[in-house]
């Protein structure tokens, strides 16, 4: 604890020891920290991370449609190949 600054906050998700099932993030709160699922994933009964209904059907499609899949996946401009930019979609 800091006199003038008063109680500092330490994020434990610097350290990279926590959240270390598949598919989580750790998020950093106030005093604490908390496992998520990353963006596209939802906690299932088993306390595990899977993959999200609407992720799947996409997943699904393609795999059911691979001849689809350059129709439906976005393009790097030649600027974003060069510079390696990514997007999440």
């Amino acid at each position: 604890m800091d006199g003038m600054l008063g109680c500092m906050d330490i994020d434990e998700c610097v350290e990279g020891t926590k959240c270390h099932k598949n598919n989580e993030v750790c998020t950093n709160l106030v005093g604490s920290y908390r496992c998520d699922c990353a963006k596209g994933f939802r906690r299932n009964n088993n306390e595990q991370c899977e993959v999200g209904i609407e992720a799947q059907k996409i997943i699904n499609d393609i795999t059911a449609n691979p001849e689809t899949m350059s129709d439906t996946a976005p393009e790097a401009s030649d600027s974003e190949a060069a510079a390696g930019v990514h997007s999440d979609l």
